[in-house]
């Protein structure tokens, strides 16, 4: 245990240590692993996981939207191929386009922006966010 973090409470602790919330490195876990399926740089067919819209029409977002199968139970709501959509869906056309490593620091520098000026509770919000990034910071939040 660290001295001095026992009376804090969870956030605190997080920002003096300089770390995020669970919710939010599980999410950015997620969306890399979506993001290296679908590029292929695993060795797993993402159809076995994903299946990508083909419908010409889909203006908002990026390229690459995932078909969000409706789901009666609870359970499946949770399995990691349904969870991930809505989130993927709305990450914009910059991110998804980045390389791995880029993709990495952009996805944790839209969730600490999303966090920090309070845009998202527990998703993305529908709004198309888009940011400027300088010297891998996010200098700038803009509410398109």
């Amino acid at each position: 245990m660290l001295h001095g973090f026992h009376n804090l409470k969870y956030h605190e602790k997080l920002s003096q240590l300089g770390l995020t919330t669970l919710k939010n490195r599980r999410l950015r876990g997620d969306l890399i692993e979506t993001y290296k399926l679908l590029t292929n740089k695993e060795d797993i067919d993402s159809q076995q996981f994903f299946q990508l819209t083909e419908d010409p029409y889909q203006l908002r977002g990026n390229n690459r939207r995932i078909y969000n199968v409706r789901s009666r139970g609870e359970i499946r709501r949770n399995l990691f191929s349904q969870r991930v959509i809505d989130h993927w869906n709305n990450l914009p056309q910059e991110i998804i386009t980045a390389d791995c490593q880029h993709f990495q620091v952009k996805t944790r520098h839209v969730l600490e922006a999303n966090n920090r000026y309070g845009t998202i509770s527990h998703r993305f919000s529908p709004i198309i966010i888009k940011f400027k990034l300088y010297k891998k910071r996010a200098t700038k939040l803009v509410v398109a």
